[in-house]
């Protein structure tokens, strides 16, 4: 892989990396804002807004954990989900930038998530869990190629000197 393609490799997958983090960030200033009167109330009126099955699988779930969470519950969910959020912008901007650490910190980032969606593979198959497998799968490959290239390529120049 030339230098360009790896450039853009890496820029692709901190949008995607920053994309995750907004989302998800996004995700919890709306539970920590909207929810907090009554949040399983507030989940069923989203999953009627959003014209989806209230009777469905995840939709369900979703209305009956909303209704069990109180405000600290609420808090703290939404305090981490700003956590995750500060790590994902982190890791997409030293992936920008091409600081190793941010490449391993994507390779690793995305196996771990690996065993949990093939589980859920296993368990309760869908076109989105094929489809998350199958890119956390491509970018874990992809990085484990570029810290592989970054690490014979600091190994031939420590040679050379």
């Amino acid at each position: 892989m030339n230098s360009s393609d790896q450039h853009k490799g890496l820029r692709a997958v901190a949008v995607l990396e920053a994309g995750k983090g907004l989302v998800v960030l996004i995700a919890g200033m709306i539970l920590l804002f909207s929810f907090r009167e009554n949040a399983g109330a507030s989940a069923t009126h989203l999953i009627e807004f959003l014209h989806l099955n209230p009777t469905g699988s995840y939709a369900s779930r979703f209305i009956r954990t909303m209704a069990l969470l109180d405000n600290s519950l609420l808090g703290f969910v939404a305090g981490g989900a700003f956590f995750y959020s500060v790590i994902r912008f982190i890791e997409a901007y030293g992936l920008w930038k091409h600081y190793r650490w941010a490449e391993w910190l994507a390779a690793l980032g995305g196996a771990i998530y690996i065993p949990i969606e093939v589980y859920e593979l296993w368990r309760h198959p869908t076109w989105m869990t094929v489809a998350a497998l199958g890119l956390n799968m491509i970018i874990v490959i992809y990085m484990a190629q570029v810290l592989r290239e970054s690490t014979t390529r600091h190994a031939y120049t420590l040679e050379k000197t």
